[in-house]
C-alpha cells in the first residue's frame, strides 16, 4: 500500500511539473513522458475552449493488476519450492522407497486438505470474534466457542484415522513420520517465516 501511495505521489507530482512547463510552452499540445516503463500519452487544456480533455489513464489499475498477478506467481513459486522440501525431507528422514512413496503422498495430502478445512472454518470464527468494531451478544460469543471446540474434536478425529492408514502404508516407519513433520515444521518457521 505505501508502495501504491508512492507511485500515486510520483506520478501527481510529474504530472504537475510536466503540465506546468508546457503551458508555458502552447505550441505543444501533449507531453509524452516515461513513466516506471510506460509511455504516457497525457492531453492539455485547449487554448480555445479552456476545458480539460486529459486521456483516462489507467495506469494504476493496470500497475495494480500487474502487481497481483505478480504477487500471486510469486506465492505459488513459495508453495511449489516449500512442497517440494516436504518431500525432500520427509523421504530423507522416513527413508521411504518408491512404492511406500507413491501410496504415501496422496493419502498424505488428503490428510492435509482435510486439517486445511478444518482450520480454516477456525480461523474464520476467531477472526469475527475478534472482531473489535463489533460487539456480539453472549450466544454469539457461545457459537464461536463451540466452533472452536468442534474444530479441535474434528482435527483429533481426523489425525486419529489417519494414523491408522500411515501405520498401514508405513509400517515402523510411521513414527518417523512425526519426527519428519517436527523437522520441517522447524525449518520452515526459521527458514521462510
Amino acid at each position: 500500500m505505501k508502495n501504491l501511495i508512492g507511485l500515486i505521489t510520483l506520478f501527481s507530482i510529474t504530472v504537475g511539473d510536466t503540465y506546468a512547463q508546457n503551458t508555458r510552452d502552447r505550441n505543444s499540445d501533449t507531453v509524452f513522458f516515461n513513466f516506471i516503463e510506460f509511455d504516457l500519452h497525457v492531453g492539455y487544456p485547449d487554448n480555445n475552449s479552456r476545458k480539460n480533455n486529459f486521456e483516462e489513464v489507467n495506469i494504476f489499475n493496470d500497475i495494480e493488476s500487474e502487481r497481483q498477478r505478480e504477487e500471486k506467481e510469486r506465492l505459488r513459486m513459495i508453495e511449489k519450492y516449500i512442497d517440494s522440501m516436504k518431500v525432500v525431507m520427509f523421504t530423507k528422514i522416513m527413508e521411504l522407497t518408491e512404492s511406500e512413496a507413491a501410496v504415501f503422498w496422496p493419502e498424505y495430502k488428503n490428510y492435509q486438505g482435510k486439517l486445511k478445512k478444518i482450520l480454516i472454518k477456525r480461523k474464520e470464527a476467531n477472526d469475527k470474534m475478534c472482531n473489535i468494531f463489533r460487539k456480539y451478544k453472549i450466544r454469539e460469543y457461545q457459537s464461536f466457542v463451540d466452533i472452536e471446540v468442534k474444530s479441535h474434536k474434528e482435527e483429533a478425529l481426523v489425525i486419529e484415522q489417519y494414523a491408522e492408514k500411515f501405520k498401514e502404508i508405513l509400517g515402523n516407519k510411521f513414527y518417523l513420520l512425526y519426527r519428519a513433520e517436527h523437522i520441517f515444521n522447524r525449518w520452515f518457521f526459521n527458514t521462510i517465516i
